[in-house]
């Protein structure tokens, strides 16, 4: 038998999609009883990396809310569920490098200089975009670059023979492009 609650007009009475318990919401389309459930419809838990099927932010983290304003990253809610609590000022740092990754296992703490080390270390820059030649919007080659640094032409003849423009060379040369090299 359902439990009783109060005749009002703004609460209605649904079943969880995941557990299949009772609950009731205020008409905000809530279909899951807690943000454990929610979490959990849209977790493919898999052998490897488990993908996040829902909602993507712009920065490419699985996202999902809970209630009215209660915004949870996917893979913090992941450690947070299976792994125990994140303190203030630790990120969730992914070993994986798959940002819609909710692997638990896959999961490790650390501070924001971690996560930048970390994210160096795997040859990424802070948008997200390999370094390098494997930039595919890299105009010059690793070679290139070694060439432009040693050479005694002017900048204006190099961006000419590379097809790019003067302060790309300039850059090149001043170390504010390619540091890594």
């Amino acid at each position: 038998m359902p439990c009783q609650f109060p005749q009002r007009p703004d609460v209605i009475n649904r079943f969880c999609r995941v557990c299949r318990r009772e609950f009731w919401t205020n008409g905000f389309g809530a279909k899951s009883c807690s943000a454990e459930c929610h979490f959990l419809q849209y977790a493919m838990i898999d052998d490897g990396c488990w993908m996040w099927s829902g909602v993507v932010h712009t920065q490419g983290y699985g996202v999902f809310y809970h209630g009215r304003d209660n915004k949870h990253f996917a893979h913090r809610f992941s450690y947070q569920f299976f792994r125990g609590p994140v303190l203030d000022g630790l990120c969730v740092l992914h070993k994986c490098d798959n940002r819609v990754c909710i692997n638990p296992s896959h999961l490790f703490l650390g501070t924001q200089t971690d996560n930048m080390r970390d994210m160096f270390s795997k040859g990424r820059n802070r948008s997200g975009s390999l370094l390098g030649e494997r930039n595919r919007q890299s105009k010059l080659t690793r070679r290139q670059v070694d060439y432009i640094r040693k050479s005694d032409q002017s900048a204006r003849k190099l961006a000419m023979r590379y097809g790019v423009c003067k302060s790309t060379i300039t850059a090149v040369r001043t170390r504010q492009n390619w540091k890594h090299v």
